[in-house]
């Protein structure tokens, strides 16, 4: 029976080959070591719909494409060195200036509250400027530097991301002596009110000068308003992207 079926289709494909006009007429056996390709059909590769997402365990971040391919996950946090390279550098805001020479993303929902998972940060801030000023042989009161750590963190900002989550976006200047970064965190409360969903998004560039100016402001990440503004502006975008499954 199973000969009688497979004759026919035998008969059928020989019949498909010869009447090709373009090609030149196979034999039997040529048809028959073909015939394993002919019947299994190949799919078309598709768009990939994940090249710019970026997944962190239940956390979702929409990234240009390019970052997605230059970049490397590293547990939570997601690494882009030489931003100031081509092509990344292009996809950034005064790409003629070529401002962040790198950039870290770090995400993730952790059992802290929002409160306590901005502590830790600006923890981590007012430890880097008090190596800085030790660093530079500068005495500064515990008053002093809780006044400066203050100025280079901004208010909380009401931020809602496209699928309607609610959280608090912070601004802050991390100055360290051989590195200063630009942080936008974003904090969004977890669901009972114990564990808090964050974005840690940070730009950063070197700082190559060997003496430690007076006003140490002075090395934050981006010295001219303007310049800050449009990478606040782009990175809200990327931020609204946020999805918490």
């Amino acid at each position: 029976m199973q000969k009688v079926l497979l004759f026919p289709l035998f008969l059928l494909l020989i019949g498909f080959a010869s009447a090709q006009n373009k090609e030149p007429k196979k034999t039997a056996k040529q048809v028959l070591e073909e015939l394993p390709e002919m019947l299994i059909a190949q799919p078309d590769k598709g768009t990939d719909t994940l090249a710019d997402k970026l997944i962190n365990f239940n956390l979702q971040l929409t990234i240009p494409p390019v970052w997605k391919e230059k970049g490397a996950l590293i547990f939570s946090d997601f690494k882009l060195p030489k931003a100031d390279h081509d092509p990344i550098y292009q996809s950034l805001p005064f790409p003629d200036k070529k401002l962040a020479q790198g950039i870290v993303i770090t995400m993730n929902t952790i059992k802290k509250t929002t409160a306590e998972k901005k502590d830790l940060v600006l923890k981590d801030v007012r430890a880097h400027l008090t190596a800085l000023y030790k660093e530079s042989g500068e005495a500064i009161s515990a008053k002093e530097l809780d006044e400066k750590v203050a100025s280079l963190v901004s208010a909380p900002e009401s931020f809602t991301t496209a699928e309607g989550r609610k959280g608090e976006l912070y601004y802050i200047n991390d100055i360290q002596s051989q590195q200063s970064n630009f942080v936008m965190l974003l904090l969004i409360p977890g669901a009972d009110g114990k564990s808090s969903h964050f974005v840690d998004f940070r730009y950063y560039r070197f700082n190559y000068e060997s003496n430690i100016p007076d006003d140490m402001t002075e090395w934050r990440m981006f010295i001219y308003p303007d310049e800050q503004q449009a990478y606040v502006d782009f990175t809200k975008k990327i931020l609204s992207t946020l999805i918490i499954r």
